[in-house]
């Protein structure tokens, strides 16, 4: 589960009416394609899978322990200081609310998040498009489950 945890922040922000109202239905989960990446259209959202470590917490475990944490990033574009800020404060606000429905039950997903550390990069200004950018920083517990399916004689 650990290992596909993008999906979850990729269907909360997908699946809002607000963020997707701001963004135009431009939010990209690892990069955007060539096309899109051409067109550069402010504002946009992109999500990122940064890495994984398993957290092994005793020397008597064995390979791997049933935690893991991952860093999961989402960088969010918009044409003027104040529009960044709403979609920066949507974005984080609604992450939240998701996690809580998926935890409740409400929202039927798999890949849910234990728990996180939120940080946010500095703000900063791109001159040649012109726009604002923030990256939100979310280091997530996990669960290390691997409900992978696979024929063992192939």
């Amino acid at each position: 589960m650990s290992l596909v945890l993008d999906k979850f922040f990729f269907r909360s922000l997908s699946t809002d009416t607000t963020i997707t109202s701001i963004t135009d239905g431009r939010i990209f989960n690892t990069g955007r394609a060539t096309k899109d990446d051409n067109e550069d259209k402010v504002p946009y959202i992109i999500i990122t899978f940064e890495g994984l470590a398993n957290d092994v917490d005793t020397k008597d475990c064995s390979y791997e322990s049933d935690d893991d944490k991952v860093l999961i990033s989402i960088m969010c574009v918009a044409s003027t200081r104040e529009e960044l800020a709403q979609l920066t404060e949507a974005v984080r606000v609604r992450n939240r609310e998701f996690a809580e429905l998926a935890k409740g039950g409400t929202v039927e997903i798999d890949e849910v998040p234990i728990d996180w550390n939120f940080s946010a990069d500095k703000i900063q200004y791109d001159y040649t498009k012109p726009c604002y950018y923030q990256t939100l920083n979310y280091e997530c517990e996990c669960e290390n489950i691997n409900d992978v399916n696979y024929d063992k004689e192939n």
